[in-house]
């Protein structure tokens, strides 16, 4: 799969050498997998990466469960972690639209203020075959 991945990136050329990609990072499957694949493409590529977890703060427990998981496994692959926590429903209520969008307009939100910060080009963001694209 990570020789696949390395193809369509080069192929496509979506990244370039020196380049800084901000990945999102959930603690979901899709997005843990995608920050392997890019961890272990890193050096091939000569790219910088960064993570960014966003804490929706709708489940709890488990929400801080996904961010202290997505904080260790960032710790121990070496890639900078930008989290944060948001109330995505009093947004969603203050904006009067869908937790969903709240959340989707919170994530991007975060996202370009952390390409901007560490002057990344690219942000990189996973989804598999089931789910509907964002974007």
């Amino acid at each position: 799969m990570v020789e696949k991945v390395l193809e369509t990136i080069k192929k496509h050329k979506l990244v370039e050498k020196g380049e800084g990609v901000v990945i999102g990072v959930s603690g979901g499957p899709d997005s843990v997998c995608l920050l392997h694949v890019m961890d272990s493409l890193a050096d091939s590529l000569n790219i910088r990466l960064f993570a960014v977890h966003i804490n929706h703060m709708l489940r709890g427990e488990e929400s801080e469960a996904d961010e202290n998981y997505v904080k260790e496994l960032c710790e121990s692959l070496g890639i900078p972690l930008f989290a944060s926590k948001h109330d995505v429903e009093a947004y969603s209520r203050e904006k009067r639209i869908s937790v969903e969008e709240a959340g989707r307009e919170i994530r991007y939100r975060q996202f370009e203020l952390v390409a901007r910060k560490t002057g990344a080009g690219k942000i990189a963001v996973a989804h598999n075959r089931n789910d509907q694209a964002e974007t």
